[in-house]
């Protein structure tokens, strides 16, 4: 049996997916009317898909019934109507990726607060900088607000708090008790206590104005999309520092240059952006000095490609083997 992969995503998860024997993995390029030609020509009634987005032609080559493997996570790249018109089921890979997109967060933010970009680049340069130009702060002096305190948000909060020892404000509409319980603490109060949480609210706009550092979460779905725009850049503290490593499309990429070049923000990191790869829409971001900007990597470490790939895999041939409840299933 041949399953086309998406070029990028197959060279990801090249060693797993060459290992397995009674199916042929084949790299194909990530162009929806080459993958939806490759799909029909082969007769293929699986396909392993990145992050494009796709809205034609791949539905209608698949057969009712088929099966599309996300490598990855996030889903917005898929036409959910398509799929459930033509019966099709589609899996992700989470929980696989939350380390590395964690660490990487913590990297981005490190980066901003101690100037390494800037250093970097006037060295490089030939340039000395005055200590004054870069003189930054140690994470235990300075809070971190997490908006979206899912897996990610959580493992974020334990390198934070164990490893840098930060005080930490969450927000998020889940009871502080349930998550208490579905990360494995005894009670609400025990894992306020051991990450250093010092408020949780439901409402973004009680701990934007007290944190020194804001580092986003949340899944993209429409009451998300342009969750930080103007309004919410407005309610952060002066002078803070500003993480996105989720979904491009939760930010309003206009509201945020103009609070970077405006000086609301004193820096920000993206790994995500509404177009990738990246292409500005009005405001050009790599104009901004003050901004990191990481193409979408955060989740590209070998641990965790050789994982999805594995979990790609896993449940490929759970499906073949008929099983009904697939592990991972979104819809």
């Amino acid at each position: 049996m041949i399953i086309p992969v998406t070029q990028s995503e197959y060279q990801k998860g090249k060693q797993v997916f060459d290992s397995v024997s009674d199916i042929t993995f084949m790299p194909v390029s990530e162009q929806e009317n080459a993958l939806a030609n490759f799909i029909v020509q082969h007769q293929c009634k699986a396909c392993v898909l990145g992050v494009e987005h796709y809205r034609n032609k791949l539905y209608s080559a698949l057969p009712k019934g088929g099966l599309i493997l996300r490598f990855g996570v996030g889903i917005d790249g898929i036409d959910r109507k398509q799929l459930k018109e033509k019966n099709l089921k589609l899996v992700n890979t989470p929980d696989v990726l939350n380390r590395s997109v964690a660490e990487h967060t913590m990297f981005l933010i490190g980066s901003l607060v101690r100037h390494i970009s800037h250093g970097n680049e006037q060295v490089k340069n030939g340039n000395w900088p005055s200590t004054s130009d870069i003189t930054g702060y140690e994470l235990s002096e300075l809070t971190l607000a997490i908006v979206g305190f899912g897996r990610i948000g959580s493992i974020i909060a334990k390198i934070a708090r164990q490893g840098f020892q930060m005080d930490l404000l969450v927000c998020d509409v889940a009871d502080p008790t349930e998550a208490a319980h579905r990360f494995g603490y005894e009670n609400e109060k025990t894992m306020k206590t051991d990450l250093g949480i010092l408020e949780w609210h439901a409402n973004s706009g009680r701990i934007l104005s007290k944190a020194d550092i804001v580092s986003v979460h949340l899944p993209l779905i429409p009451a998300t999309e342009g969750y930080f725009n103007k309004a919410r850049f407005d309610q952060v503290k002066s002078g803070a520092y500003f993480i996105n490593t989720s979904r491009g499309k939760l930010v309003d990429e206009e509201a945020l240059a103009e609070a970077l070049t405006k000086g609301k923000l004193a820096g920000a990191a993206l790994d995500v952006f509404h177009n990738e790869p990246y292409k500005a829409v009005v405001s050009d971001l790599r104009k901004c000095k003050n901004l990191i900007m990481t193409p979408h990597v955060a989740s590209n470490t070998h641990t965790a490609n050789r994982k999805m790939a594995s979990s790609v895999v896993e449940t490929l041939v759970q499906w073949l083997n008929g099983v009904e409840e697939l592990k991972n299933l979104v819809i």
